[in-house]
């Protein structure tokens, strides 16, 4: 397997603090958490996303932008689990895989991730990211959450759209970035400083070139195009549109 290179990542990252969020007083706590931090996996990961290791090109022309990595206590978990076995604790920051030990959620989305990128992208450079990176949504539970409470808090949004931004200007050969689901369709969209009337499910169910959007980006042009989450519950056919107006655009720019 080839092996791919991560950017050195700013210290600013990996120190960026827990974000606590206001619950009502008999709620269940909730917040905010950066894997990076001394509580999760340390400052010693190498890589950004943990699912860099499926698909981490950096100098890839596709950016595949999910949602959250896992939740936190899933990762506290996993790392209690390595930390038993005498694995490295930021050897848990990766994907789920089916049949790993510990990996419990997770693997159905890659596996389709993986299946797809073979139909439509087949020998097509791409790194696996998630619009919520290295922070982590923790309300105390192993279960994923469609809202993500807190995600508009401005102080958490606002380090999103940074890093987002210096993910595209360290992808070089950058040009497509496949929005899987809203949450990275909204931040992507904020993070160029792009206009859009039109609502993303309109966007996402259309099957026309122009239902994606084009923004200058770093002095560059990128293609943003909606597409369902893999964990999305419809049908496989609804989710592959995204897909398939990714490999509209690659094919288009290589018949240009």
């Amino acid at each position: 397997m080839v092996q791919f290179s991560t950017p050195a990542i700013p210290k600013a990252f990996r120190e960026f603090e827990a974000v606590p969020l206001k619950i009502s007083p008999h709620g269940t706590p909730r917040r905010w958490v950066n894997a990076f931090s001394g509580e999760f996996i340390g400052p010693n990961a190498s890589n950004l996303y943990a699912t860099e290791p499926l698909f981490g090109d950096w100098e890839g022309r596709v950016l595949l932008l999910a949602q959250d990595a896992l939740p936190a206590r899933s990762l506290r978990n996993l790392l209690d689990l390595y930390l038993t076995q005498g694995t490295p604790r930021e050897s848990a920051w990766r994907h789920a895989e089916r049949g790993k030990e510990g990996h419990k959620g997770g693997f159905q989305t890659n596996e389709l991730i993986e299946a797809m990128m073979k139909t439509y992208a087949r020998g097509v450079g791409a790194l696996y990211g998630s619009a919520t990176a290295y922070m982590l949504y923790d309300n105390g539970t192993t279960h994923y959450s469609r809202s993500l409470p807190g995600l508009h808090d401005p102080r958490l949004r606002n380090h999103l759209r940074d890093v987002l931004r210096w993910v595209w200007g360290s992808m070089p050969n950058l040009k497509y970035v496949l929005c899987l689901g809203e949450v990275a369709w909204d931040l992507s969209v904020e993070a160029a400083n792009l206009r859009c009337n039109t609502p993303f499910q309109k966007l996402r169910d259309g099957d026309r070139a122009d239902d994606c959007l084009t923004g200058m980006v770093n002095a560059r042009e990128l293609v943003f195009i909606p597409s369902f989450h893999p964990a999305a519950r419809c049908e496989r056919s609804q989710k592959e549109r995204g897909w398939r107006k990714l490999a509209d655009a690659i094919n288009a720019d290589k018949n240009a």
